[in-house]
C-alpha cells in the first residue's frame, strides 16, 4: 500500500516536470519560428 501511494505521488510529480518541459519547448519553438508571443501565449 505505502508503495502505491509512493508511485502514485512520484508519478504525478514526473507528469507535472514532464507538462512543464513540453509547454516550455513548444513556445521556444513557436518563438523561433518567428510566431508572435502573444499568439503563442494565448493558445
Amino acid at each position: 500500500m505505502l508503495f502505491s501511494i509512493l508511485f502514485l505521488i512520484v508519478g504525478f510529480i514526473l507528469l507535472v516536470v514532464g507538462a512543464e518541459l513540453l509547454v516550455r519547448g513548444a513556445s521556444r519553438i513557436a518563438l523561433a519560428f518567428g510566431i508572435s508571443p502573444l499568439v503563442v501565449g494565448l493558445t
